[in-house]
């Protein structure tokens, strides 16, 4: 059936997502449903969803629609996730929405995450955007991080800049490594800066190594 016709009423296409007998197939089609919706379309969508009787296809259609206003208006989508309550589905939802805010307005993305209440919702919108951050400006990424309230996750965003920034730019990084506090992190984001560094430039690899201050980590970087 086709659930996603446009000269159809959205009532219509959700009334035939739903008539499938297939448990799998009334998923696809209700995420279908979501694909074209246009953005007059979404609050209606959302309410509906509200009313389907088995759990799977509240989130699978809930989760469809978000993403579908993400792609039309991420900033006002990104709002509304915001503001529902702690669970799955937000998390979820906002891994799909989140990448379309940031690549039209990391900073307003950025602005929007500050305001977020506390919960894991919060925490892993600050550390995606983190590494959405590095992957354009791991300086500036670090200078935000570092410069977060202390209730926000710190820690966690830093080692995912650390273990992107690596691999991205290992003689970009190799300054800030050194300098990093003994333990773990540092440990591996020396390992992980002599091999990705020498398989581009193993000369200047080397001389880095070689001119590491810790006996410990020059033998281990080389």
């Amino acid at each position: 059936a086709d659930t996603n016709s446009p000269s159809q009423s959205l009532s219509v296409r959700l009334q035939k997502a739903c008539a499938e007998t297939r448990t799998d197939d009334r998923l696809r089609a209700l995420a279908s449903v979501a694909t074209n919706l246009s953005l007059s379309e979404i609050p209606e969508a959302l309410k509906a969803a509200k009313s389907l009787k088995q759990l799977r296809e509240r989130v699978v259609l809930t989760e469809s629609v978000l993403k579908r206003w993400g792609q039309l208006a991420p900033a006002k989508a990104f709002a509304r996730i915001a503001e529902m309550p702690e669970g799955m589905v937000k998390v979820q939802s906002l891994h799909r929405v989140l990448p379309l805010f940031a690549k039209k307005d990391l900073h307003a993305a950025v602005a929007d995450a500050m305001q977020m209440n506390p919960g894991r919702a919060r925490d892993e919108t600050v550390r995606m955007l983190a590494e959405i951050w590095t992957r354009q400006d791991a300086k500036a990424a670090i200078k935000w991080v570092k410069g977060l309230p202390e209730s926000f996750p710190k820690a966690g965003a830093m080692h995912d800049i650390y273990f992107i920034w690596v691999h991205l730019d290992p003689a970009g990084i190799a300054s800030t490594v050194q300098n990093l506090p003994e333990g773990d992190t540092k440990t591996a984001m020396i390992i992980n800066v002599a091999g990705d560094w020498a398989a581009k430039d193993a000369t200047n690899a080397i001389k880095w190594a070689e001119g590491l201050p810790m006996k410990a980590d020059k033998e281990l970087a080389l």
